[in-house]
């Protein structure tokens, strides 16, 4: 209930508050009634899982590389921009997937831009002007003595001059007006064509948009995805693939312990202390990224074209095990279903809710350890 800014959801799990500011990624959601504990729970299929080498620490490596080849903002690392609850500001910040009908009234609405031709601002030669110079040219052509004969030469000089003069120079400056207006009307046509080939091909492509057509969604949706603008996107890698009308989508996602590990407290006299975070509220943090980045991409990846139905979105991370080592695990994996997300976006879901009532594989417990899981093939 409520709308963007100040919503409420109801449900087993209780009633929630949601306060946002709208495009800025700042949200808080807070907890003001009681409710029966919700299931996390998996829901089963029968599904084949994919052979991975990522998973259950299959690929390991020995130590922890003595180089990361990651790297963090000093912001982000010291926890100033608070990439969790940013990343779920992305999220809730979603508005709407394209639809047939809207992706239509933006075609119909699609109009060529116009050149606007230029003015010719070189003013006409003045006869005035023509004078003046024709009499300093006088100045120095009449070499009379007799003071009283001197003005009159000189005003003969400029009248015997000024009209062929005039002539010539009115008939240069015509001639490079009328020069002026033939390149600007080429130039006119020119560019009209360009306006007019470029809007058919924006039209085309919203067109491809709604027909669902591979060739134009299929780059569409990897170019998205290089161009994610969100938290620790220097430490993200998505790869996709697509067949038979389903996108799968392959997560690299940042591992936890580039995350910030302190917090910056305000107190009374404003000072600011730093405070080392518990291990329990990062494991918190980093589940609520890992939930927000794969509801978001996978709603942006919905929005590239109505016709698309399922996207898989799975997962994965380096971590540390118990005896030191680094392997990298899937920790979730979810199959999205159109109206799904479409549902969730319009009620203001929070991503876990979304990703756990989707078809899913995801085993993270309450204290939000995820364990490693096979991720959804395409193939399946």
């Amino acid at each position: 209930m409520g709308k963007k800014g100040l919503s409420f959801n109801i449900g087993k799990r209780g009633v929630y508050r949601n306060v946002s500011i709208p495009g800025t990624g700042l949200y808080r959601r807070d907890k003001i009634g009681s409710g029966s504990a919700k299931k996390s729970r998996s829901k089963s299929t029968g599904r084949t899982p994919q052979n991975s080498s990522r998973t259950k620490g299959v690929e390991t490596i020995s130590r922890k590389p003595d180089s990361k080849p990651l790297s963090t903002s000093r912001e982000e690392r010291e926890g100033q921009l608070h990439p969790s609850s940013a990343m779920e500001g992305l999220w809730l910040s979603v508005a709407g997937l394209s639809t047939v009908d809207s992706l239509k009234r933006e075609i119909d609405a699609l109009q060529p831009e116009r050149y606007v031709p230029s003015d010719f601002l070189k003013s006409a030669p003045s006869l005035e002007t023509l004078e003046e110079c024709l009499s300093r040219e006088a100045d120095d052509a009449v070499k009379e003595r007799a003071f009283w004969k001197v003005y009159r030469l000189k005003d003969e000089y400029v009248k015997a001059h000024a009209e062929e003069r005039y002539e010539e120079l009115y008939s240069a400056w015509e001639q490079e007006r009328n020069e002026f207006f033939e390149a600007e009307s080429e130039r006119e046509r020119s560019a009209n064509e360009q306006f007019i080939k470029e809007c058919e091909e924006q039209k085309q492509r919203l067109r491809s948009r709604i027909d669902g057509d591979l060739e134009y969604v299929y780059p569409e949706i990897q170019a998205m995805l290089r161009g994610l603008d969100v938290p620790f996107s220097q430490n993200l890698k998505c790869t996709s693939t697509c067949e038979s009308g389903m996108v799968s989508i392959d997560i690299a996602l940042p591992p936890a312990f580039v995350f910030p590990t302190t917090e910056r407290l305000v107190r009374k006299d404003g000072t600011v202390k730093e405070k080392e975070k518990t291990q329990k509220s990062m494991r918190e943090e980093y589940a609520q990224y890992v939930f927000n980045l794969v509801a978001y991409i996978a709603a942006r990846t919905f929005d590239v074209s109505p016709s698309m139905e399922e996207v898989a979105c799975s997962a994965h991370a380096l971590r540390e095990n118990k005896f030191g080592n680094y392997s990298d695990d899937y920790l979730l994996s979810v199959v999205f279903a159109r109206e799904t997300v479409c549902e969730a976006v319009r009620s203001n879901d929070s991503a876990e809710e979304l990703c756990l009532a989707s078809e899913n594989r995801c085993n993270v417990t309450k204290t939000k350890i995820f364990k490693a899981i096979e991720p959804f093939s395409i193939s399946e």
